[in-house]
């Protein structure tokens, strides 16, 4: 019996448009009465999941900035952050790459400098206004804890900026392409599948009770936590080997589908 679901959001849930599926109110709610948790495993900061789901705060457990914090009704469940030593050697890494432009994900906020117009469209499409993408002089004046560098690199990101990256920090950190255009580094350990193990432990769910959906190798380690395991029919070729079961595309309504087949017409 599966008590635990939890998906990605960015080519998984949400479809082309950035939009959560029409039925989603519905089968949360069929999901609470049958007793089944809900979590939302992604890249994305709190601030910004919290404005998606605004009036569903009670129902969802908040797995962010891929694992680095868990939080339910806005009470901080688990984190992990940077040390400022850390933090200041990565500013200086990515200040040595042409062209990139990391963002800093905080607790309160994200945060970056002073970057190229063209490229502003690109990190508000996640980091948007509502959500407060702080613009500061320097890193060096951040007032916050970090708990994971998103970097974007119109040039791409797995064959630009990861191998340099990886090189430097792969020993300390998780390096991982989240995109096409985007690197995260979080600390070493941490990732959506450790946070999903942490929440296993705390709700006394066990592997083989949980559903997982992604689309992109940040998912992998949570897929891996999962016996009911799906990445999208959108996902790359060589992503879809990480799961038991392949979902219709995101644009298809892939999760809902799935969930709608596995749990709910099961009684």
């Amino acid at each position: 019996m599966i008590k635990l679901i939890i998906t990605d959001m960015d080519g998984t849930l949400l479809d082309e448009k950035k939009r959560l599926p029409e039925e989603f109110p519905q089968i949360l709610q069929r999901l609470k009465e049958r007793g089944v948790q809900f979590a939302v495993g992604s890249g994305r900061s709190y601030p910004i999941l919290r404005q998606d789901f605004a009036d569903y705060l009670k129902d969802i457990y908040f797995i962010c900035d891929n694992g680095s914090i868990l939080i339910k009704e806005d009470q901080i469940q688990y984190s992990r952050t940077f040390s400022r030593e850390l933090t200041m050697e990565v500013i200086k890494t990515c200040d040595s790459i042409e062209e990139i432009i990391p963002v800093l994900c905080g607790k309160k906020s994200a945060y970056h400098t002073p970057c190229p117009q063209k490229h502003e469209g690109a990190l508000r499409s996640y980091y948007n206004q509502e959500c407060v993408l702080e613009q500061l002089r320097d890193f060096a004046s951040i007032q916050d804890e970090v708990l994971k560098f998103a970097i974007f690199d119109p040039r791409g990101g797995a064959e630009h900026c990861y191998p340099v990256l990886e090189r430097v920090f792969g020993e300390r950190c998780n390096v991982v392409v989240s995109g096409p255009y985007w690197v995260d580094i979080m600390l070493k350990g941490v990732s959506k599948g450790t946070a999903v193990a942490f929440l296993q432990e705390k709700l006394g769910i066990t592997r083989e009770e949980t559903m997982a959906f992604g689309d992109f190798y940040n998912d992998v380690e949570m897929l891996q936590q999962a016996e009911y395991s799906f990445v999208m029919e959108n996902a790359e070729e060589k992503m879809k080997q990480y799961g038991k079961f392949l979902a219709p595309r995101n644009t298809e309504n892939g999760v809902m589908r799935m969930i709608q087949k596995f749990v709910l017409n099961r009684e």
